[in-house]
């Protein structure tokens, strides 16, 4: 390369920066010599496919910004629902191109010198690795120790070549770049340390950070017509990205029956509100044609000839929680766990309590994950009148035992405003026949106001000759006292019951 090569190039990043009014997002090392890397970028995606990852650039090919754009499955995450998926990770090292054509120039910024490639990753207790070297360091050789540019430092995915034989996005060809890719020699794979575990309690996600760092090889700096000085041959690193660990996504329906139920409080009736629980299929999985991809060391990455996995549903269960429910109007009571009492808000576990501190343990290859996601599969709580009509809204709210996950469904219940009434217990049970009903009204109708409980007899209290007159039996045929067979309105009863049931005693 000439040195008036290497002069207009440094005066084209000069002239990028004004052109872009200085506010180039691309991350960019200090200026060192043209054929060298001088901007960089690096990327992540759960796919089989590195197109995947891409960097807006320049209609020239050079960079804009380091942020990677939205592709199919990017950027990459980790999951412990499938700990032995990878993330397929990449960098793109570029160098500065001249302002104009001259004959015989590299104007290719993705040619670089060739160098050394080094990724490293760092994660919370070393709970991640690169496949590639089950480490957190990794590095890998780009081009040829002998010449110049002989490093392909990422791959444009539109622009015709200007010279055959030669990739890349040009100025003198009419150019079309929008993004550049990294290449397959300058990726890396990313998985959890198999035996590594972690807590999530709390949403305390271990934390990964990638970053790679090129070096150009020693002997190029020294080939005849290099620059060696230092501020010509410092190391270029890319940003750092963050790799995510995704938690499982929960779903929940809340079911009332019934869904209306008296207002009035003591009534014995009330809505069991059943939880659902469930967990949204993972997005990398071996449902219907969407296969894994297997690749170093038998871990495996999203995707099959480039089809990405997707969610594709439901399924039943979740990690084991706590489900708490709350209610604006009404009360809960009656469960085991509120011993009857009466309260607005009602928590309950649901699934096995694990049996020692909650912890992801990472399996290794073609061992099955231990965490559980079908340990919750429903709760319920049962809700009752607390005096007043109108509607009860029900809200429960699910907090995973392990990852602190987190899910929410709101449902209603009817609070009617139906007659107070009074227990009736085994045996005989005075009650106030409701007012409403009027005189010379068939026993026989007020017995079947009594609900949940067989009326075995019904009498009537005779004030004259003070003894009880027969106005009901259950057995057909049985005598009764004529008068006592039709009653009114406020008048005392006595009915005797088999068993523990309800009697109304506000009118209708």
């Amino acid at each position: 390369m000439s040195i008036r090569k290497r002069i207009l190039a440094l005066a084209a990043v000069g002239a990028a920066a004004v052109m872009l009014g200085g506010a180039f997002s691309a991350h960019r090392a200090p200026k060192v010599e043209a054929a060298a890397a001088t901007q960089a970028a690096i990327g992540c995606t759960n796919l089989n496919v590195l197109a995947d990852v891409f960097f807006p650039t320049l209609a020239s090919g050079t960079i804009i910004s380091s942020v990677q754009g939205t592709g199919v499955l990017t950027p990459g995450t980790l999951s412990i629902i499938t700990p032995n998926v990878v993330v397929w990770c990449g960098a793109v090292f570029e160098d500065a191109i001249p302002a104009a054509a001259v004959a015989g120039q590299d104007l290719d910024p993705s040619t670089i010198d060739g160098g050394s490639i080094i990724f490293n990753l760092t994660s919370t207790n070393g709970v991640g690795m690169l496949t590639e070297s089950s480490s957190n360091s990794f590095s890998v050789g780009c081009g040829a120790t002998n010449i110049f540019e002989g490093c392909q430092g990422g791959n444009f995915t539109s622009g015709p070549p200007a010279e055959a034989g030669t990739p890349g996005c040009w100025i003198g060809a009419t150019p079309n770049c929008v993004a550049i890719s990294p290449t397959a020699a300058n990726s890396v794979h990313v998985s959890l340390r198999p035996g590594a575990s972690f807590s999530l309690i709390g949403g305390a996600s271990p934390a990964f950070t990638l970053s790679a760092t090129y070096s150009r090889f020693q002997s190029v700096t020294t080939l005849a017509g290099a620059i060696p000085a230092p501020a010509f041959t410092a190391p270029v690193s890319t940003n750092a990205i963050s790799i995510a660990v995704a938690t499982p996504v929960y779903a929940m329906t809340l079911t009332p029956v019934p869904a209306t139920i008296p207002a009035a409080s003591g009534t014995g009736v009330s809505s069991t509100i059943t939880a659902a629980m469930y967990h949204v299929s993972n997005l990398c999985s071996t449902l219907g044609n969407l296969g894994l991809v297997n690749v170093t060391g038998g871990f495996f990455i999203c995707g099959a000839g480039g089809v990405p996995n997707v969610v594709i549903g439901v399924v039943a269960g979740a990690e084991s929680g706590v489900i708490t429910f709350s209610t604006n109007s009404g009360v809960f009571g009656s469960t085991a766990a509120a011993l009857g009492g009466a309260q607005q808000v009602y928590s309950v576990h649901c699934g096995s309590l694990p049996g020692q501190s909650a912890v992801i343990l990472i399996p290794t290859f073609g061992l099955n994950a231990n965490f559980p996601l079908t340990q919750c599969v429903s709760a319920t709580a049962n809700l009752f009148g607390g005096g007043a009509a109108g509607t009860a809204t029900i809200v429960a709210n699910f907090v995973g035992d392990y990852t602190g996950g987190t899910t929410n469904w709101t449902t209603t219940v009817g609070l009617s405003p139906t007659a107070a009434t009074v227990n009736l217990n085994q045996g005989c049970n005075e009650v106030i026949v409701p007012a409403s009903y009027a005189a010379g009204t068939p026993t026989a109708t007020i017995v079947g106001l009594a609900k949940g409980v067989t009326v075995v007899s019904a009498w009537v209290f005779n004030n004259s000759t003070h003894t009880f007159a027969a106005g009901f039996f259950s057995v057909a045929g049985a005598p009764t006292d004529g008068f006592a067979t039709t009653i009114a309105g406020g008048a005392s009863i006595f009915l005797c019951v088999s068993g523990s049931g309800t009697f109304p005693t506000g009118a209708f």
